[in-house]
C-alpha cells in the first residue's frame, strides 16, 4: 500500500489513510503487547458486527460460518452466542464446533469429499445434513448415516471471483437431479442443492445462473414427488482489501431477487460465509528481517518479513493492505518470508506494493484484514513456529462527558468508546482565549502532580506547521484540537510523552490555570520562533527549538528588550 502523506496515529503503528485500515485499539494492543512476532490479532467485536450485518441483510436465511477460514475458539463461541450455524469439512472441525457449544443440528458437513469412517463418526456425533457431488459419496452417506438429509452440490463457473472453485467441486445439474431422485431409494432424504460462486466473489450477478439451475432441479424433484427445501448459495462474499468491493447488501439483494424470480415457492436459503465474517477482523504484526536491492533492478527492494507464504500468507491473489509507521518517499517492494525455500515469495508480480524508503530492519509492519485463511495455512517449515492468534474485544464504555476532540473527528477515526474515555473530557480541560497569549488550554478541575491529564491523537506529517509537535526528527503530530494549543512556559506545569501519547502534570494544577509546556522539551525546530511572555524566573525571553539558533528577529527582539531594560534602570 502506497504510504499517504498524512495518517492518523495513536502510537508506533500508524493508520496509513483516513479509511482507518488499522483502528486505534488494534494499534494500542500492538504497542503494549510483549508477544514475539509474527502473530495475528483478531477483533471479536468486529466479527460479531459483520455477522449481524449479514443477518440483517438476509434475516430469513441460515448463515453457516465456514470455519476453515479461522476456527479460533473465541470466534466460534461468539457466533454460537449469536445463534449462528457452522459449515465444516472434517471431523476435527466438528469437534471444534461442539467444543464451542454448537449443537449438532446446527452443523452442516459441507465437504463433498469424505471417508466413510468420517461420515460414520459425524453421524455418531449427531450430524444429520451432508453435502455430496458424486453418486459414490451418496452411497457412503447411505451406509454410514442412514436417514440423513442430503444436499447435492452443482458446479458454478466462478465468473467474477478472484479464486474460482470450478475445477474440484460440483456436478452437472442433470446429475444432481438424477442422484437426488435416487436418494430415497437409499434411505436418505433429498433436501436441497448447493453451489459456490468462488472465493472473493466481486459480482453479485454470478448467483443468477446457479440459482436458475437450482430452481430447475427443485421443479423436477417436486414433479417426482420429492420436494426440496434448501438452496445453499455458498460463501465467497468479499472483503474490501485495497480495492473496492460491493457491500454485503448488494449480494443479499441479488440472491433474494433470484430466489423470488426463479422459484415457485421460496426455498430456505443457506449461506456459508468465511472470509467475509472474519477477514476484516484480523491484523498480523510482522518484523522486517532484512532489506536488500534486487540484483537486476536497483530501484526494487526485497523486504523479507518474519512471515511469508509458509507462515500463513498463501493466498497470493489477495492484496492485503501492508502498513508501516515510517514516513517519507516510498518505493516498490517485493515481500518475501524468511524460510529457506525459494517459493517463499509472497507478492512478486502483482499488486505493486510500495513501502517507505526509510523502512529499516527491525521495523514493524502490519498486514491488515488477515483474519481469514492465515492461521489455517500456517506451517512449521524450517522449525519456525506456526502463526499464533490472539483475540481482543472492543468493550463499550460510557464515556460520560464529551471529550475535547469533536465528534466528527472521532467518527472519522472510528475510535471506540473505550479509547474515547482516555481523551480529556471538556469538564476537565477546555480551550479558552488568553488575550495576547492566544488561545490555550485551561484546567476545569484540580490536577495532582504526576496525574495523567489525558491521551492525545492527531495526524502524522513530515512537515512542521502550526499545531504540530515533534514525535521524532522526521515525524510531527498535527493536533488542532488539544495538544496543539498547549501554551509555552519556561517553567511549565505539564509534559508530553510523544511516544505513549499522554500528557502528565509535573506540578499541582488548580482549576482555572493554564496548561503549559516547554516547547524545547519536544521540538528540535519550531514552526515559528516567538517572544516569551511568561513570568517564570528562568524565562528565556525568546523561544527556539532545542537544536536551532536564534533568528534575526530574535536578535532584534532581545536587543530591543535589553535596551528597554537599560533605559528603565537609568530612569530609576
Amino acid at each position: 500500500m502506497a504510504l499517504r502523506k498524512q495518517h492518523f496515529a495513536l502510537g508506533e503503528i500508524a493508520i496509513l489513510d483516513v479509511s482507518d485500515k488499522c483502528p486505534g485499539h488494534i494499534q494500542r494492543y500492538f504497542e503494549e503487547s510483549i508477544q514475539d512476532t509474527p502473530y495475528l490479532l483478531i477483533d471479536i467485536a468486529k466479527v460479531e458486527e459483520t455477522f449481524k450485518r449479514l443477518t440483517t441483510s438476509m434475516p430469513d436465511a441460515r448463515h453457516y460460518y465456514a470455519i476453515k477460514a479461522n476456527p479460533h475458539p473465541h470466534i466460534l463461541q461468539s457466533l454460537v452466542a449469536l445463534g449462528g450455524y457452522f459449515e465444516v469439512a472434517s471431523v476435527g472441525e466438528i469437534n471444534m464446533c461442539i467444543d464451542a457449544s454448537a449443537l449438532p443440528e446446527k452443523i452442516l458437513y459441507g465437504n463433498p469429499l469424505k471417508k466413510e469412517k468420517e461420515i460414520a463418526t459425524a453421524y455418531q456425533k449427531g450430524i444429520r445434513e451432508f453435502v455430496f457431488d458424486e453418486f459414490s459419496e451418496l452411497q457412503k452417506i447411505a451406509r454410514s448415516a442412514p436417514g440423513s438429509k442430503v444436499i447435492c452440490r452443482i458446479v458454478s463457473d466462478g465468473t467474477g471471483a478472484v479464486s474460482p472453485l470450478t475445477v474440484k467441486f460440483g456436478c452437472l445439474f442433470e446429475k444432481a437431479e438424477e442422484w437426488l431422485k435416487a436418494a430415497p431409494e437409499l434411505g436418505l432424504v433429498p433436501y436441497g442443492v448447493s453451489f459456490h460462486t468462488g472465493s472473493q466473489q466481486l459480482n453479485p450477478e454470478s448467483w443468477e445462473k446457479p440459482m436458475l439451475e437450482a430452481s430447475r432441479i427443485f421443479d423436477a424433484l417436486a414433479l417426482a414427488g420429492y420436494p426440496l427445501s434448501v438452496v445453499d448459495v455458498g460463501g465467497g462474499f468479499p472483503v474490501m482489501y485495497r480495492a473496492d468491493a460491493p457491500p454485503i447488501e448488494a449480494f443479499a439483494k441479488a440472491i433474494l431477487k433470484y430466489a423470488n424470480t426463479y422459484f415457485k415457492t421460496s426455498p430456505t436459503l443457506y449461506t456459508e460465509p468465511g472470509r467475509y465474517l472474519c477477514g476484516e477482523a484480523g491484523y498480523i504484526l510482522s518484523e522486517v528481517v532484512q532489506i536488500s536491492q534486487d540484483y537486476q533492478n536497483h530501484d526494487l527492494r526485497w523486504v523479507y518479513l518474519d512471515i511469508g507464504r509458509y507462515g500463513g500468507l498463501v493466498e497470493e491473489k489477495i492484496d492485503y493492505p501492508v502498513l508501516s509507521n515510517k514516513t517519507g518517499e516510498t518505493g516498490r517492494v517485493i515481500l518475501a518470508g524468511q524460510t529457506c525455500d525459494s517459493n517463499d515469495v509472497i507478492y512478486q508480480e502483482c499488486f505493486d506494493y510500495q513501502l517507505p524508503l526509510s523502512l529499516q530492519e527491525g521495523d514493524k509492519v502490519v498486514l491488515a484484514y488477515t483474519g481469514a485463511y492465515t492461521t489455517t495455512y500456517s506451517t512449521t517449515l524450517n522449525g519456525f513456529p506456526a502463526l499464533q492468534a490472539f483475540t481482543i474485544r472492543t468493550k463499550t464504555i460510557d464515556s460520560g462527558q464529551p471529550c475535547i476532540y469533536p465528534e466528527d473527528f472521532l467518527k472519522l477515526c472510528q475510535f471506540s468508546n473505550q479509547e474515547r474515555a482516555l481523551f480529556p473530557k471538556i469538564d476537565s480541560v477546555r480551550l479558552q482565549g488568553f488575550g495576547e497569549y492566544g488561545v490555550g488550554l485551561v484546567a476545569m478541575r484540580d490536577f495532582v502532580r504526576g496525574e495523567i491529564i489525558g491521551t492525545f491523537t492527531g495526524i502524522i506529517d513530515s512537515e512542521i506547521k502550526q499545531h504540530t509537535l515533534q514525535v521524532d526528527a522526521s515525524q510531527h503530530l498535527y493536533d488542532p484540537h488539544f495538544i496543539g494549543y498547549l501554551l509555552h512556559n519556561c517553567d511549565p506545569n505539564a509534559v508530553l510523552d510523544m511516544r505513549q501519547h499522554k500528557v502528565y502534570c509535573i506540578k499541582d494544577i488548580r482549576k482555572g490555570e493554564q496548561l503549559t509546556m516547554d516547547y524545547a522539551s519536544t521540538e528540535d525546530h519550531l514552526f515559528r520562533q516567538f517572544p516569551c511572555l511568561c513570568d517564570a524566573k528562568n524565562c528565556r525571553l525568546w523561544i527556539t527549538g532545542r537544536n536551532e539558533k536564534i533568528s534575526e528577529d530574535g536578535h532584534l527582539y532581545l536587543t530591543d528588550y535589553q535596551m528597554k531594560q537599560t533605559a528603565s534602570v537609568t530612569v530609576s
